[in-house]
């Protein structure tokens, strides 16, 4: 492709450093090889003589393979003479060999070739992941040992000021935390310096974590005056004005304190000026919003401030620092002996750790001859993810470089990775550097190839107001938008679920609490599978639809593929997603997280497959018998024991079944060595997978497991477990195969692929999707809390406050929050939300087509946005909501359920807002032959071929499977069409089908809340939709839906629960719903019911007819049967008893009561 100017630029600079931020889908890759085969071709600079740094080694391998193709390709174009052939072709040889991978593998390069100059073995290896955590524990426990022994005293009180119950675990948890905190740090000792000299100066006006936090909260105050003030230039009421002085004027000194003392001082003079509402109408929308403001800047001070700081005075600041000094002090001594001894344990094996390979290859570097041959052979170097390094990371890429050669690409926006303590803040500070200086040094590529233009106008929207200098340190609207440089126009639609939170009857307590994780788990549970089945319907809604493919330039249709599902992390919902979407028959491969082995169902199988490694084993053998399998009992295992002589329960088997007394036992026992038999002659041809997946088939398990207590979750973990063995490394090996399920099985949890195929919608983490690209994206769970661990661990670590740890006073055992923890804690919070931010911005980046988002949300309390820092949103729907213009916020505040967010002029993002009531049963679920609102195809198969199995009479004619109204035809019953309003013209029935559906449509929109216009509103969205046409729009009559509004209201004030248009299966006898028939054949029958008002455990149903006919009791004998159909689907399905079955008659604005 041809370049951009931009990239042209990257290319072409050459003699000194450069900085490329390169956002999402620019061709940052691309333009790399660009730059990589312009310097080898048209330079001369040998691969050899380069230095590409990648973040992973997939990354690598992709980079190097790119290189080639693109060399091969130059090479074609031109005529070369056969000198410059013999470079070319050494060069496109030299590529398997070249310096393109990781930092540690360039460490490891390095440290291979330089290992006399720190006193390494030649021959080292690398330790993995486990064995490294093994060698280390060790080092810990040795060292904590020798302490215990040494009879030190301030290493004792330390002891029992950290542990709980003299157990030593939390004090190594710090110690572990500290040790590899440090192993990032050139200079760790320079570190530690800080922390005990800056971090615990005494003095509360100078030490640089209570500053931070003064400062914090002087910049939240003037936050608030600013708010305040802003609103004088809008109203126009002097009560509102002197209100607003005469707060800014009480809360104004705040901002002069110099510590925590003064600002407490300051708190006590504040006498709070009284609020009253102003005359003026157009005042108060603005008297409302600056109500809000103020309560939450008493509610920040009153529980935030006042809790955490009123008992801290200058004297208590500096006894605390001197008792958090000899706590860190020794922290400090034992973390470096723990080091060392780690160190020695690693050199006696003749291992190193990563950690060891970048400590090394530092210190090779510091010799200036190594450096110096270093420098004069690498002529340029390229990092790739640059945003991604840390601090020594950075230190020995500046070691290596000339100064002037290094080509440093990356993306701020797209750091994601604090966990392994990544610097974005080094990335930052060349940036805004070069930015200020106006320097060519910077390199801007804000072009995006990848995605469509709605969508790139989406993520502009977002950002413009959420990345900022004061967010994640750049000016997205001035220097980072996006320009669409892709060819498709894309979709964006947001498919929203407002969840109101239960009302408390019995508390007085009236604070709102949204979006925070304290419901309970099974609240939690019904939004998971709410929202999963929303995202279920978009890939229904998208699957086979046509898109533009930019990369084939065709249009084709979109497959299972095709489509992404991104949630936050491997647990928890997308484990509720993944069983939804196979539920629904969409195939998906996914990573989760689950624990299996403490579970009855899964330690049968393991045993299973224990006993054929091991048939001599008691516990395994116990377990098969007395499962389902064979049905022994334990009395019949007591039998077998008692009655004979041996001391393996195997050689017990063995000889009962020569001389045992009980026959039944003897044939028991026979058939379990037949079994062990069977399965073991079956692995001669079979992997164990399959082998004990017909096992679990021939045994019926799955059957067995269903009719359990959580009979489904179950079943789930038999699926879940024989994924785990269809692994082509275990399941033709049983040892390789025990080993395997050996070491996840005392895990808390572990990763479990699964995989429905290669055409499989994919779902994986936020995180994970970062460099990945889909026609078809669906954000999930995006209302879903952002954890504040930080604020709950035992200590916090950052470069700017140094550690944080709760002091704790030895001698009267309390503990107290200092400081230093809370400036560390609030700092890491904020360095958190910032990474939430690029978390999004990577996650919306990663659509082609279409971009859709999901997620739960309490929309009561969205005007909390309107006050609320966007550093302090509380998930990622808040970041979103932020970019809304008013008309668009204006539609959540008031829970449209449909409307447009108007980007600009040429894009447009959907809306749409359904509550929860009218989601959370639209999961399939059966429940005594009937399913809630979806039609799950593999059920209903089988019901049907469980009826086929009946035999029935010649003249009963039933169809197997039958609608509502085609029972009524069936049974002979006589009534009007539904629908015979005003009509007097040909194809009556059509129309009136189509009317009646339009009344149905509307009535399923409304939230029972609306006055005429906004019923007007919504009736001219599902006209803009197309789901109501031009010629039945003549015919809808809104006051007739406003009076059937009203009137359900009444119904609906004494509801906890409202189901609207649910679609139900049921499967009855004949019999039992006609009277008059005594056919015992079974039928299953389709039906929607309108409406289910719930309350508690009663229901009331209602059927909403548009018929003109007045004749009540032709009504009753019309429709009695329909609606005795539902009253038992809703009853049995939903567990409910329905008290109540009602017709409402639009034309008559009344109810009729079916008995």
């Amino acid at each position: 492709m041809d370049l951009s100017k931009e990239q042209q630029s990257f290319v072409d600079a050459l003699n000194h450093d450069v900085l490329v931020s390169a956002s999402a889908g620019s061709g940052k890759t691309t333009t790399m090889i660009e730059k990589l085969t312009y310097l080898i071709l048209d330079k001369k600079v040998p691969v050899d003589n380069l230095l590409v740094v990648t973040y992973t080694e997939a990354a690598a391998s992709e980079m190097k393979q790119k290189l080639y193709l693109k060399l091969q390709e130059k090479i074609k174009e031109r005529n070369y003479s056969s000198s410059e052939l013999d470079y070319y072709y050494e060069q496109l040889f030299g590529i398997a060999t070249a310096d393109i991978g990781t930092l540690h593998s360039v460490c490891k390069r390095l440290v291979s070739k330089y290992f006399y100059e720190v006193n390494v073995e030649p021959s080292f290896s690398i330790l993995n992941q486990e064995e490294s955590a093994n060698l280390f524990n060790l080092a810990l426990d040795k060292v904590i040992e020798q302490y215990i022994v040494s009879g030190d005293m301030s290493f004792y009180n330390l002891y029992e000021s950290v542990n709980d119950k003299r157990n030593s675990q939390k004090l190594k948890d710090i110690i572990t935390k500290i040790y590899y905190y440090l192993t990032e740090k050139s200079d760790p000792k320079q570190y530690i310096n800080f922390c005990l000299k800056d971090c615990l100066n005494d003095d509360i006006y100078t030490n640089i974590c209570a500053k931070y936090i003064i400062d914090y909260y002087h910049k939240y105050v003037v936050d608030i005056v600013n708010k305040l003030a802003g609103y004088k230039k809008i109203v126009v009421s002097e009560k509102i004005n002197d209100f607003i002085d005469a707060f800014i004027a009480q809360i104004s000194p705040l901002v002069d304190t110099r510590s925590v003392v003064e600002f407490n001082l300051q708190l006590e003079n504040i006498k709070y000026p009284r609020r009253s509402e102003p005359k003026e109408i157009e005042d108060l929308d603005a008297y409302d919003s600056i109500g809000k403001i103020v309560n939450v800047f008493k509610t920040t001070i009153n529980t935030n401030f006042k809790k955490k700081y009123s008992s801290v005075t200058s004297e208590s600041f500096k006894t605390h620092t001197a008792g958090l000094k000899q706590f860190y002090e020794k922290l400090m001594e034992v973390a470096l002996k723990v080091s060392d001894e780690f160190k020695q344990l690693k050199l006696d094996v003749g291992k190193l750790d990563f950690a060891d390979l970048q400590k090394y290859a530092y210190l090779i570097l510091d010799n200036p001859v190594i450096q110096s041959e270093l420098r004069e052979h690498y002529k340029y170097i390229f990092v790739d993810e640059y945003q991604d390094i840390n601090q020594i990371q950075e230190d020995i890429l500046l070691r290596l470089s000339s100064g002037d050669n290094l080509n440093m690409i990356g993306d701020v926006k797209q750091s994601i990775y604090a966990f392994r303590q990544c610097m974005p803040e080094i990335f930052l500070s060349k940036y805004n550097k070069y930015l200020s200086q106006k320097s060519n040094n910077l390199i801007l590529l804000n072009t995006n190839y990848r995605c469509g233009k709605a969508i790139v106008d989406f993520v502009n929207m977002c950002f413009d107001k959420t990345i900022t200098n004061d967010t994640v340190g750049i000016d997205y609207e001035k220097d980072a938008r996006l320009v669409c440089g892709s060819n498709n126009s894309g979709k964006v639609e947001l498919r929203l679920i407002n969840v109101n939170k239960k009302k408390n009857t019995t508390s007085n307590n009236t604070t709102p609490n949204d979006n925070e994780d304290n419901e309970d788990q099974s609240q939690e549970l019904e939004k998971d599978r709410a929202e999963a089945v929303v995202a279920a319907g978009i890939i229904k809604d998208v699957y086979g639809t046509d898109y533009y493919d930019g990369y084939n330039k065709v249009t084709r249709q979109l497959d299972y593929k095709d489509i992404a599902i991104l949630v936050r992390d491997a647990k928890g919902y997308l484990t509720t997603l993944y069983k939804v979407l196979k539920d629904h028959n969409i195939p998906v491969s996914t990573t989760i997280k689950q624990q299996l082995f403490n579970t009855i169902e899964i330690n049968l199988l393991y045993s299973v497959i224990k006993l054929l490694g091991n048939s001599d084993s008691d516990v395994d053998i116990c377990n098969v018998l007395t499962s389902p399998i064979i049905n022994l009992t334990y009395e019949q295992l007591s039998i077998i024991r008692t009655e004979t002589s041996c001391y393996s329960f195997y050689d017990c088997i063995n000889e009962y079944i020569v001389s045992g007394k009980n026959s039944i036992v003897v044939a028991k026992l026979k058939e379990y060595n037949a079994f062990l038999n069977e399965l073991r002659y079956n692995l001669k041809f079979n992997s164990i997978y399959q082998t004990i997946l017909d096992m679990v088939i021939k045994y019926q398990l799955f059957d067995y497991y269903l009719s359990l207590p959580n009979g489904q979750e179950r079943v789930e973990n038999i699926d879940l477990f024989l994924h785990l063995l269809n692994n082509d490394g275990i399941k033709y090996n049983v040892s390789k195969c025990l080993e395997f399920l050996d070491s996840v099985s005392n895990k808390d949890d572990f990763l479990i692929n699964v995989e429905s195929g290669e055409n499989a919608v994919k779902i994986l983490t936020m995180h994970k999707s970062k460099g990945l690209e889909y026609p078809c994206v669906i954000l999930s769970n995006l209302g879903k809390s952002f954890n504040t661990n930080s604020a709950r661990d035992n200590v916090v670590l950052t470069n700017e406050y140094g550690l944080g740890i709760h002091y704790r006073d030895s001698d009267t055992h309390t503990e107290h929050l200092s400081l230093q923890k809370q400036a560390n804690v609030m700092f890491k919070i904020h360095q958190e939300q910032e990474e939430q931010i690029r978390l999004l911005y990577v996650s919306l980046t990663r659509a082609k087509n279409m971009l859709y988002m999901t997620g739960c949300y309490n929309f009561d309390n969205i005007s909390r946005l309107c006050s609320q820092p966007v550093i302090e949103s509380k998930c990622f729907l808040d970041l979103i909501f932020k970019g809304f213009d008013s008309n668009a916020f204006n539609g959540l505040n008031n829970r449209l359920a449909v409307f447009d967010v108007n980007i600009n002029k040429d894009s447009v993002a959907k809306v749409n807002i359904t509550n929860i009531a009218d989601i959370a049963d639209t999961i399939t679920v059966v429940h005594n032959d009937v399913i809630i609102n979806g039609e799950d195809k593999s059920v209903v198969n089988k019901l049907s071929d469980n009826f086929k199995r009946v035999v029935p009479k010649v003249e009963d004619k039933l169809a197997t499977k039958t609608s509502v109204t085609g029972l009524m035809k069936e049974d002979d019953y006589t009534y009007d069409s539904e629908l015979n309003l005003k009509v007097t013209f040909n194809e009556k029935d059509n129309l009136s089908l189509k009317i009646g559906n339009a009344y149905h449509k509307i009535m399923q929109s409304l939230n029972y809340n609306e006055n005429i216009q906004q019923i007007n509103d919504i009736i001219s969205r599902l006209h803009a939709v197309s789901d109501i046409d031009d010629e039945t729009m003549k015919y809808i009559d809104v006051e007739k839906i406003y009076r059937a509004k009203q009137n359900v209201s009444k119904l609906i004030s004494d509801s906890t629960r409202i189901l609207k248009e649910q679609q139900f299966l049921y499967k009855t006898r004949y019999s039992d719903i006609v009277e008059e028939s005594d056919n015992p054949q079974d039928v299953l029958i389709q039906g929607v019911v309108d409406l289910i008002l719930i309350n508690g455990n009663e229901a009331i149903l209602i059927d909403f007819k548009t018929n003109r006919t007045k004749d009540v009791a032709k009504l009753i004998n019309a429709y009695s049967l329909q609606l005795e159909v539902y009253k038992q689907a809703v009853s049995s399905g939903l567990k409910v008893k329905v008290v109540s079955t009602k017709l409402y008659l639009f034309e008559s604005n009344s109810f009729i009561e079916i008995v």
